[in-house]
């Protein structure tokens, strides 16, 4: 319905330098406040198209899907290795993302033209 309430967001996280993907996974898929090789997905490409598969090659994710509706700009806490990304959703609830520290570039912002 196009006029109902709602809605998602998407955590990206990318090259701030390039805009690519980065080499390794940013995002703690697993849940296991572990950030290693068994956070990459296996991607198969078919007829030019990308999808999660059984096989093919393993990489890292760019952006996650909110799990409380439309987010804003995160609140970031640095823990050595990791850092906590703290989101309050349209749906009133916060969620914690980890993820893994590289470089030393401070606060980067993307905005969306229109």
């Amino acid at each position: 319905n196009p006029c109902a309430s709602g809605g998602t967001s998407w955590l990206m996280e990318l090259d701030s330098l390039t805009g690519r993907r980065l080499a390794k996974s940013p995002f703690d898929l697993t849940g296991n406040n572990l950030i290693n090789s068994e956070d990459l997905i296996l991607l198969v490409l078919t007829n030019g198209v990308y999808s999660m598969g059984d096989s093919g090659d393993k990489t890292a994710v760019s952006g996650i899907q909110s799990n409380v509706g439309i987010i804003k700009t995160p609140g970031v806490i640095s823990a050595g290795d990791l850092e906590y990304k703290y989101t309050s959703g349209s749906t009133g609830v916060m969620e914690v993302t980890t993820e893994s520290v590289s470089g030393t570039s401070g606060r980067q912002s993307w905005r969306q033209l229109r």
